[in-house]
């Protein structure tokens, strides 16, 4: 006959409690260890999300300087909208080679907002990158049709326009009339690309200047292009940046991380 267990005396032996106390306690401590390593884990993951995006803005910034430099140098040279004069004894060359930098990435943004860990961050910085990213796209949208609408016409050009060719008399000058019809004809197509890029590159420095702090619009010439405060909607690159500063500066686990 199998021996009768007493359960009342197992319950106040003093091993036993300590026994059923142990395994309670080593399951519970495995439990907290499991979790605080996966929060951790995904702290870190975060994190290191955030300082991508950071390093993303910075990288922006610098690439963004340059583009609206060359931009605003380019609205400003007009010499192929005037008349095109020759003076006897003379060679005039017509250059208009616009290189411009890359795009502007966002390549960090959108791995985080894939992720979802987007979500994990407060409403008003969510918004703000979400804002500041959709102007940074329509950035490269827009410099994307200028480059193709500079390459895919007369863009990279370079016309010289000899007097020695035009048949003229010493002391005088030839006027665009008098030029060959090929060249008329490549002035008047690469004035229609200019008056067309004038547009774009306008597009362009406009969103440029709405993520931009006052002194940068100011440095870069870029006033007449900015928008009234009360009219800004993303904020400028910096403030973003600040923004995730303030979330990792903020956090106990950030340093951990």
């Amino acid at each position: 006959m199998a021996a009768s267990v007493d359960l009342g005396s197992l319950l106040t032996d003093p091993f036993t409690l300590r026994t059923v106390f142990s395994v309670l306690a080593g399951a519970l401590t495995g439990l907290v260890v499991v979790r605080l390593t996966f929060f951790l884990h995904n702290q870190r993951d975060l994190f290191r999300a955030l300082r991508a995006v950071r390093a993303e803005l910075l990288y922006d910034s610098d690439a963004l300087e340059r583009l609206a430099r060359l931009l605003r140098d380019d609205m400003r040279r007009q010499h192929v909208d005037l008349p095109i004069e020759v003076p006897a004894g003379t060679t005039i060359e017509v250059r208009y080679v616009l290189s411009l930098p890359g795009a502007l990435s966002t390549a960090a943004f959108d791995q985080l907002r894939q992720s979802g860990r987007l979500f994990d961050l407060p409403e008003p910085t969510r918004r703000a990158l979400f804002d500041l990213y959709e102007t940074v796209e329509r950035i490269n949208r827009l410099r994307g049709h200028r480059e193709a609408l500079q390459y895919n016409s007369v863009g990279n050009v370079h016309l010289v326009v000899d007097a020695a060719g035009l048949d003229l008399e010493p002391g005088e000058t030839a006027t665009e009339a008098e030029l060959p019809a090929g060249v008329r004809d490549q002035l008047e197509a690469l004035r229609r690309l200019r008056r067309a890029t004038q547009g774009i590159n306008a597009s362009i420095l406009r969103l440029a200047a709405s993520i931009s702090p006052p002194e940068r619009v100011e440095t870069l010439g870029l006033a007449e292009f900015a928008a009234a405060d009360d009219e800004r909607e993303p904020p400028t690159i910096e403030e973003a940046v600040a923004m995730l500063d303030s979330i990792e500066a903020s956090s106990f686990w950030a340093r951990f991380v």
